[in-house]
């Protein structure tokens, strides 16, 4: 078995996801893509929102997360510290 993902991680299989499909997804695609569960991926994406990382919008019966400036800026922050702890074996 794998090792656990820890929230760095998380957050950024969540950016990667929507920068890879022009930073906007339905809702059940990013759950996918991310692999979480409903319930994990709620959690992140209040957490995101609140940072205005990401803007989550409803059009019809469809909902839609779309990504900000301040996510993308955010992403590629974390993707450095990401890497900085991978140099380091933390």
């Amino acid at each position: 078995m794998g090792k656990k993902r820890d929230k760095l991680d998380i957050t950024l299989d969540i950016l990667d996801s929507l920068i890879k499909r022009d930073g906007v997804l339905k809702k059940t695609r990013l759950l996918y893509r991310a692999n979480l569960s409903h319930t994990l991926l709620n959690e992140f994406l209040d957490a995101l929102e609140k940072e205005q990382c990401l803007v989550v919008n409803k059009k019809g019966s469809n909902i839609f997360v779309e990504m900000t400036e301040k996510g993308y800026k955010k992403f590629a922050e974390l993707e450095k510290l990401r890497k900085l702890k991978s140099n380091f074996d933390l």
